[in-house]
């Protein structure tokens, strides 16, 4: 369980949200929901104000502009059709909130207020984005920091965690079993020489461009487990980690997702993917914390909710699960239909 793990949210008219209210496991954090529903929006919206509070680091009305990238213009970030928003996360005791303020004379910059949480002990995030970036890695920093190019920052950031040193001894936090899985996976370890990542085993080496992306991937997580950047106390964020990845490997990285729980690092992902559903559902032990959160659009007004629940079975509404079932059923029908035209055909009288 993470010491000082995020609680709660609270959030008001910020982005595709008018009101959403939710109580967060201290370990794993699933959210699935059909697109739109704002999933990634959570998970950057609590990775900015998050690193927001370590040393030196930007203010958070800077940092949501970074991660969010809305053109410059933070007032995109209030809800469609109202003047405000307001944002708190519950964390290590104390809540964290701010307020955004769009002009109401139409001119100058919109407002950005925050109280609370100013004294929360920093505690080290990683946000992990759908978009694989090792591979483009060399010169990518340098070329962020001095012009103004469309990325958003989390893929500085990500790239930032994988520069950090490696350590020389394995890492306590993971068994050396699922490193060493980790590594016949890959087909070796990686190292950068440069700005360039390679895998390399013994005297061989390939660049990361000619890594297929989803083991790129899992070269990612050993990294961040091999230099400390995910230890305990540490937040994880990942959007979509079944991106690029043969379903084969899904249960590796869910073991590692939940071994990293089980020493103090509070995982947050977004998934549209079964398998990786599944494989939680399969692989949690009765100790380990997981919690489901289905977003949903109300066909009605249009508003998203949520519906939260430990248990997978009770996870309601599954978009995800019920077209796998859709496509199960018309597997079915195609064969007794296919079978029903092979007993009315030649032998027929």
């Amino acid at each position: 369980m993470s010491a000082g793990a995020l609680t709660s949210i609270s959030i008001k008219n910020f982005t595709a949200f008018e009101q959403l209210d939710l109580e967060l496991s201290p370990g794993v954090n699933i959210f699935i929901g059909p697109n739109s529903t704002g999933k990634t929006h959570l998970l950057k919206l609590m990775y900015s104000i998050c690193s927001s509070t370590r040393p030196k680091a930007k203010p958070p009305e800077e940092k949501l502009l970074a991660v969010f990238a809305p053109r410059g213009e933070i007032a995109k970030l209030i809800h469609r059709g109202s003047d405000s928003a307001r944002v708190a996360l519950a964390m290590d005791g104390q809540v964290l909130e701010f307020e955004l303020h769009t002009d109401p004379t139409g001119h100058g910059e919109p407002m950005f207020e925050r109280w609370g949480g100013l004294s929360v002990a920093h505690r080290e995030s990683v946000y992990i984005p759908a978009k694989e970036m090792l591979a483009n890695a060399p010169g990518f920093r340098s070329l962020y920091q001095r012009y103004d190019i469309d990325f958003e920052e989390v893929y500085f950031d990500i790239l930032e965690a994988a520069y950090s040193p490696l350590r020389r001894t394995s890492p306590e936090t993971m068994p050396e079993p699922l490193l060493t899985r980790l590594k016949e996976t890959l087909g070796g370890h990686v190292i950068v020489e440069g700005e360039t990542f390679y895998l390399r085993k013994g005297e061989w080496r390939l660049p990361f461009g000619l890594l297929a992306e989803g083991l790129r991937k899992l070269g990612l997580l050993w990294l961040l487990v091999w230099n400390d950047c995910l230890k305990p106390g540490t937040f994880l964020f990942w959007d979509e980690p079944e991106a690029n990845l043969n379903p084969s490997l899904i249960g590796l990285v869910v073991e590692v997702i939940l071994q990293l729980q089980r020493v103090g690092v509070q995982a947050l992902l977004a998934t549209h993917n079964y398998v990786v559903l599944k494989e939680f559902d399969l692989r949690c032990r009765k100790d380990d914390l997981v919690r489901y959160h289905s977003l949903y659009r109300d066909v009605l007004s249009g508003r998203i909710f949520c519906k939260s629940t430990d248990e997978y079975v009770s996870l309601d509404p599954n978009d995800i699960v019920d077209t796998y079932v859709q496509l199960y059923e018309r597997d079915v029908v195609r064969d007794f239909r296919e079978a029903g035209s092979l007993s009315d055909g030649p032998g027929r009288s």
